[in-house]
């Protein structure tokens, strides 16, 4: 599952640190 790094659901995937 991918989300784009400007949604955080939770853990940071996309973009780590945001």
């Amino acid at each position: 599952i991918r989300f784009p790094d400007s949604f955080q659901w939770g853990p940071p995937i996309s973009n780590v640190g945001h």
